[in-house]
């Protein structure tokens, strides 16, 4: 049987171009088959004529939802899709329209969508916030020093970072379309005219916008899989995900609104935890050997100043890996105190340092560029810069794709960056 495909990732505030969409097949001799993963609609060749037509969606618990479908039906109208917010009908060619009255639309509108997506809203942002908690603080701590610990422990780190423009120019788009329509729907509704519909061309850009959402948000899932993959991430993550996959099925099946898209959900958190747990099996080994070493792992760097090594982490992608440790040195006397970093718990002493080493001398400038920030180049020296941060003496040196970040409160003698940068040379030889 002949087959047409449309995309059908329109918008929420984009429902009447969506059902243009619809009817534009229906009036070309195409039936609607099926919306695939809420992504693609499939269409048969029609029989008979028919329409289309998309209304917001009703909580099941309303006591009036039998009556309106029943009413519906005696229109000609058959639900055939329940989509996340809205619901699906298709009727014969010249079925009366189900809606009309451009105030009803809005109404519904307002006490059927807007106020379930404040709700989300409203509990979805703080259980973000708070399961990000330690993330956030440790940026506050020092954002460029813990996000670069982050990318140096996690693909999924790199793969945000590149899609954070994507996602606040995509934000920014979507709250301005949903103003655009709110702004039109309350007009129509003043005036008393029918709902306004998009135009074609905006209908399919509010497609494509919502289309790059989600498939930023199956990258950001590979690269998750990926770090299972290769060690990143412990094998209890997949555990993770085959709970969450088991929640989110059980109130599927406990009869949750929005079902379809509950068991969507649970089979996608299934299969990542099947191609994760397979390919750590599979690939594993291969996987963790495209992983950096960690420069300076012996992480001792002031022998005979210092006197103990208390705190040593090592972490690697396959793009940027590091090693973070601190020294104890003379003045650290009486109790110690610790803080949290990404890596793990370190002291409060005066010697912190971090080294990190880059797949390629590009990255590794783009590095040292964000960690330059209120330091100067040091006299007489390239690829050194020197700056204090309060009571410490900073310095930040980088030979080829090594880099090493060092905040001490010892008094360094000035031959010290030269023997720093010759232990770099010697390192990157290695």
């Amino acid at each position: 049987m002949k087959r047409r495909f449309s995309l059908f990732t329109y918008p929420v505030m984009d429902m009447k171009a969506a059902e243009a969409a619809l009817n534009r097949r229906a009036a070309a001799g195409w039936r609607l088959e099926r919306v695939w993963l809420g992504v693609l609609a499939v269409f048969v060749p029609a029989h008979v004529p028919v329409r289309y037509c998309l209304d917001w969606c009703d909580n099941v618990k309303d006591m009036e939802w039998a009556d309106y479908l029943a009413l519906l039906a005696q229109a000609g109208w058959e639900k055939k899709l329940e989509l996340r917010y809205w619901n699906l009908y298709e009727g014969p060619a010249d079925a009366v329209p189900v809606q009309t009255d451009g105030a009803e639309e809005y109404r519904r509108f307002r006490a059927k969508v807007l106020r379930r997506m404040i709700w989300v809203a409203v509990w979805s942002v703080p259980l973000c916030l708070l399961s990000m908690l330690s993330v956030l603080l440790d940026l506050l701590g020092g954002p460029i020093l813990a996000l670069l610990l982050y990318a140096s422990a996690l693909h999924m780190m790199w793969t945000a970072l590149a899609l954070l423009p994507l996602w606040g120019l995509g934000g920014l788009v979507w709250l301005g379309r949903m103003a655009l329509r709110l702004r039109q729907w309350r007009r129509a509704a003043e005036e008393g005219e029918p709902t306004p519909v998009p135009g074609r061309w905006s209908g399919l850009a509010g497609a494509l916008l919502a289309l790059a959402g989600w498939l930023s948000v199956l990258v950001l899932l590979a690269a998750l899989a990926w770090d299972v993959i290769a060690g990143c991430l412990p094998m209890a993550t997949v555990l993770v995900m085959i709970l969450a996959g088991a929640v989110w099925r059980i109130r599927a099946a406990l009869g949750a609104r929005l079902g379809a898209g509950l068991r969507r959900m649970a089979a996608l958190a299934f299969l990542l935890a099947a191609v994760s747990a397979g390919g750590r099996l599979v690939f594993g080994e291969t996987a963790a050997a495209a992983r950096l070493a960690p420069p300076l792992e012996g992480g001792h760097l002031f022998h005979g100043v210092t006197e103990v090594v208390l705190y040593h982490r090592t972490a690697s992608t396959a793009l940027l890996s590091c090693t973070d440790w601190d020294e104890s040195g003379p003045t650290d006397d009486g109790p110690l105190r610790t803080r949290e970093t990404p890596l793990g718990t370190r002291f409060d002493v005066g010697t912190r340092c971090t080294a990190w080493r880059a797949r390629w001398p590009w990255l590794a400038e783009g590095t040292a560029a964000l960690l330059r920030g209120g330091l100067e180049p040091a006299e007489g020296l390239d690829h050194v810069w020197h700056g204090r941060a309060g009571e410490d003496e900073v310095w930040l040196l980088q030979q080829d794709d090594l880099i090493l970040r060092v905040s001490t409160e010892l008094t360094l003698d000035g031959d010290w960056p030269r023997r720093a940068l010759a232990l770099l040379e010697e390192e990157d030889g290695t």
